[in-house]
């Protein structure tokens, strides 16, 4: 259904920054972790790719834009029209869920809820 659409945006998400920054290179990894938690599920997506500075990580969900080239850790956008973290954050939004970015040393790693009145089955 559109939440594993949603989830699956947020995966090509972490593929594409990862191999940004490796560039073929072996070193790449992308975490994915999922728990019950508060009466629904917690999904986390993290990568070690090119991450996103802080004052970019809200506008990085609007569609159509991406972390600037120059305010991107280690420079760059890989490409793509902007549009896989709006589509995701609206999708996850619509089931009564929230997404966000968490702290991380290296690369990204959004948080996901879902509530359980919000999961497909």
């Amino acid at each position: 259904g559109e939440l594993g659409r949603a989830l699956g945006n947020l995966l090509d998400n972490a593929v594409k920054y990862t191999r940004k920054r490796f560039e073929g290179s072996p070193g790449g990894v992308i975490r994915i972790g999922a728990s019950r938690q508060d009466q629904g599920w917690r999904v986390l997506v993290g990568d070690n790719g090119t991450g996103i500075e802080e004052e970019l990580r809200e506008a990085v969900f609007e569609r159509f834009r991406r972390g600037e080239p120059s305010r991107c850790r280690e420079g760059g956008s890989p490409g793509g029209y902007g549009l896989g973290l709006a589509i995701a954050r609206r999708v996850i939004e619509s089931h009564g869920g929230s997404i966000e970015f968490l702290d991380s040393p290296e690369g990204a790693l959004l948080s996901v809820f879902i509530p359980l009145g919000g999961v497909e089955t």
